[in-house]
């Protein structure tokens, strides 16, 4: 089982062996299984959450059951979202119209031997928790990665002005940082989250800065964060590109459903399966506000 800094306290130990007391039930009957799939939630939730960087710059909005995900837009705009698949959609919205973005399940699969259920051999399942939490995280990160990166491309088109190039030397550099400050000083806002690849984060490592740029940097909120949830390190970023989002809204991250795990029944004989599975749906109801810097 993973632990915080990994150091197993009292809480982990009870939780192991809860949910190994569960394994040995499981197969006992059905109520068995769904108990044991209830045991699972808590630790891929937080594996999940883990390096899940989607809630801290999209407005998360929770929905409660039956409703859709429908926003209306204050302005004309190209409304970009997350399609099936995790592919980007885009459409033209109106004025006052509303857009209803689809909600995608995502879900990962766990298969484990039923003689380790029987045995209560928590090993391989918390490994797969842990694997499916993951796969869950990478691909809701991706998407947003995917959307954001088109949504500035499109107000670009647009006439926003909102990207940046790097045209040599391979690295993100000062100067692409200080247009990002300043096109969000322009329109009153400052930059709240940049998300990049780790490279980009190193690459900051090497600048010679001025005692004035770093206080300048410290107080626009660009450095004190560093490797932080300000600056945001990611697999799922470009790694020719940094987004950055504002202080202000730039789009929604809806749950459609919570995350469950329940049986899964299609395994051979000798096999338990389980899925884990959530209903989301993502979308950039501002995309004039998002700033790209890409890096040649």
């Amino acid at each position: 089982m993973k632990t915080r800094k990994g150091i197993l306290t009292q809480v982990d130990v009870d939780r192991m062996e809860a949910l190994g007391k569960a394994m040995q039930r499981a197969l006992s009957s059905d109520d068995g299984l769904v108990a044991l799939a209830q045991e699972m939630v808590p630790e891929i939730s937080r594996e999940l959450e883990e390096k899940f960087w989607v809630p801290l710059v999209f407005r998360e909005d929770p929905l409660p059951a039956g409703k859709v995900p429908k926003y209306r837009v204050k302005q004309d705009v190209d409304v970009h979202w997350m399609a099936p698949g995790g592919e980007q959609a885009r459409q033209r919205i109106r004025k006052g119209q509303e857009i209803q973005f689809p909600l995608e399940t995502v879900e990962a699969f766990i298969i484990v031997k039923a003689r380790d259920l029987k045995m209560g051999y928590v090993s391989d399942l918390t490994t797969q928790q842990a694997e499916a939490g993951r796969k869950m995280r990478n691909k809701i990160n991706a998407a947003a990665a995917g959307v954001l990166s088109a949504a500035a491309d499109a107000a670009n088109d647009d006439g926003a002005q909102n990207i940046f190039e790097v045209t040599s030397g391979g690295k993100l550099t000062l100067d692409a940082v200080k247009a990002s400050l300043r096109f969000y000083e322009d329109q009153e806002m400052s930059i709240k989250q940049m998300v990049m690849r780790g490279a980009r984060l190193v690459d900051m490592y090497d600048w010679t800065l001025p005692t004035e740029v770093q206080s300048e940097l410290l107080r626009a909120g660009v450095l004190k964060k560093l490797g932080t949830a300000g600056l945001i390190g990611t697999s799922s970023a470009n790694s020719s590109e940094v987004l950055c989002t504002p202080d202000e809204e730039i789009g929604v991250y809806a749950i459609g459903s919570a995350l469950t795990v329940e049986p899964w029944r299609d395994v051979p004989k000798d096999e338990v399966g389980f899925v884990a599975r959530m209903e989301v749906s993502l979308g950039v109801l501002h995309p004039s506000r998002i700033f790209k810097i890409t890096i040649a």
